[in-house]
């Protein structure tokens, strides 16, 4: 009978959409629920806040993640193509002669490292180092 009475309250608050918040002190009283605060937004959720030099080697990272399985191998058309295809779904500009050289030095300094399986922390100090030398000339 209990689960049957639930059933019917909770159908009733469903169908109108609202359910009243009480909030219900320890001494049993009841009061009004706290407001909830609502963050305003920073900055425009489609605008980058990196410029087209840094989203290109971003780019590179990422294309280097999805396009080698194997790190002592990179294959050098799979990580273009992967840059392209990745570059062709953002939104944002971007440089992309950055992004095809970035994969390339990431390819390269982390083959050299006999890894086998891509670590996506070496992989981002490649990025992050690339970036720094090829964005702030």
């Amino acid at each position: 009978m209990r689960k049957v009475i639930f059933a019917l309250m909770l159908s009733a608050t469903a169908a109108t959409g609202q359910a009243a918040c009480v909030r219900i002190a320890a001494d049993g009283t009841e009061g009004p629920c706290p407001v909830q605060v609502q963050r305003e937004p920073v900055a425009n959720p489609q605008q980058a806040s990196a410029n087209p030099c840094e989203l290109g080697g971003k780019l590179a990272y990422d294309a280097y993640l999805l396009a080698t399985p194997d790190a002592m191998w990179p294959s050098a058309n799979r990580l273009h193509y992967a840059v392209d295809y990745l570059g062709d779904m953002m939104v944002a500009k971007h440089d992309r002669a950055v992004a095809h050289k970035g994969v390339e030095i990431i390819a390269i300094k982390l083959q050299a490292t006999g890894m086998r399986k891509p670590w996506e922390g070496a992989a981002y100090e490649v990025a992050r180092e690339f970036i720094v030398k090829e964005c702030n000339k």
